[in-house]
């Protein structure tokens, strides 16, 4: 019998991001009959640490940082002797590929893009983003394999990087749990919304590249033409003080809620009456596609990359020029007032449904490549490719 094919997922932790939720969903739906997954944390923390499956091995640097991790990393995937090494996130893809000589029985090493990198180095300070463009064009090049997860991703990257392979470059979409979500979603009893009035409901991590700054502006002008409209943000970061403050200044202070981070957030998205997603950048937002799946109604900032493909332009939800604060505010006016109609959401989020993406992972790991098309759901057939 052949033997599985062991991968080591490398992972900083498993704080409540997108990036963190994608590995261990496909930790979750990966074949076990032709894988065996192990979980390798710089620190075994966050909120996902409850969702690792029973069967995964887990190995906890306990290095607190990645770059006191680099050493005992190395040590350990020596002694697991993988013929994959997986990575996301960029100071661990950075880590992963510098490790490759010191890997003794030289695994492939497949990394997962986490952003749209020319937004989010650029946002460094000058001299990070130094650093961070010379590490990226030195090593990102001798990864066997690079995962993105929409076309615009893709382009940007291979823009960035002119010396990387387009070979070695493949889009695979993030993978999304329906059945899980959908079941979660029904407990609606977890969900801290005030029953009456407008519900807008936003998400994710408190930061710059998340344009909560720019949604509070937008909403200091909603809540002046829809009377009873209320905001809850879900999320924890480095700007909660920041935005609270923000919040007060604009006098809307009453009816905004900051409710942190929220184990479940589909409770909050299926009694939404609008979700919002006011991002200067994303790689790609798995937010925007749960809150279809919750059935919500959306309005998203058209950034790269990823909101444009997710909704097919402006066929499941409303899209707004990006970083303008007018244009959010009459997107949210107008779907608030039922000026659109939109196809039903929960028929794009199944294009994304986590065994069929999952799929695509499987062909990766094992092959180094992926069929065109696999992991999509053709909506007119509604079959898989």
């Amino acid at each position: 019998m052949k033997q599985p094919l062991r991968i080591v997922f490398v992972m900083p932790n498993l704080a409540g991001g997108g990036a963190e939720r994608v590995m261990v969903t496909v930790l979750r739906h990966l074949d076990r009959s032709r894988f065996e997954p192990i979980l390798m944390t710089v620190e075994l923390s966050g909120p996902y640490v409850a969702l690792i499956p029973e069967d995964v091995q887990v190995v906890n640097l306990q290095a607190g940082r990645v770059r006191h991790a680099w050493r005992k990393m190395v040590k350990e995937i020596n002694r697991l002797q993988p013929a994959v090494v997986m990575s996301t996130m960029d100071y661990m893809n950075l880590a992963v590929i510098a490790g490759k000589m010191a890997f003794a029985k030289k695994p492939r090493i497949v990394i997962r893009e986490a952003n749209t990198p020319t937004h989010a180095i650029g946002a460094l300070s000058s001299l990070k983003r130094v650093a961070f463009k010379a590490l990226y064009r030195l090593l990102y090049p001798k990864a066997d394999l690079v995962i993105v997860q929409s076309e615009g991703m893709k382009q940007d990257l291979l823009d960035f990087l002119p010396h990387l392979s387009q070979e070695k470059v493949i889009r695979i979409y993030n993978p999304l749990d329906v059945a899980s979500v959908l079941q979660k979603a029904a407990r609606k009893e977890e969900a801290f919304l005030l029953p009456a009035g407008k519900q807008i409901v936003a998400a994710g991590r408190l930061t710059y590249q998340k344009g909560f700054d720019l949604l509070l502006a937008a909403f200091a002008q909603v809540a002046k033409a829809v009377q009873d409209a209320r905001l809850a943000i879900l999320g924890e970061g480095p700007l909660e003080g920041e935005l609270k403050a923000q919040a007060r200044a604009l006098g809307i202070e009453e009816r905004v809620s900051f409710l942190g981070f929220q184990e479940n957030p589909y409770a909050f998205l299926a009694q939404a009456d609008l979700f919002v997603l006011p991002s200067r950048w994303e790689g790609f937002p798995n937010i925007l596609l749960e809150a279809l799946a919750c059935g919500c109604q959306v309005v998203a900032a058209d950034c790269p990359s990823g909101p444009r493909e997710i909704l097919q332009g402006n066929r499941y939800g409303l899209l707004v020029e990006p970083e303008r604060v007018a244009a959010l505010t009459a997107g949210m006016i107008s779907v608030l007032c039922g000026e659109y109609k939109f196809a039903p959401g929960r028929e794009r989020a199944l294009a994304y449904d986590a065994k069929q993406v999952v799929n695509a992972y499987e062909q990766a790991f094992e092959h180094g490549r992926v069929e065109e098309g696999a992991g999509e759901r053709c909506e007119r057939t509604g079959t898989w490719r």
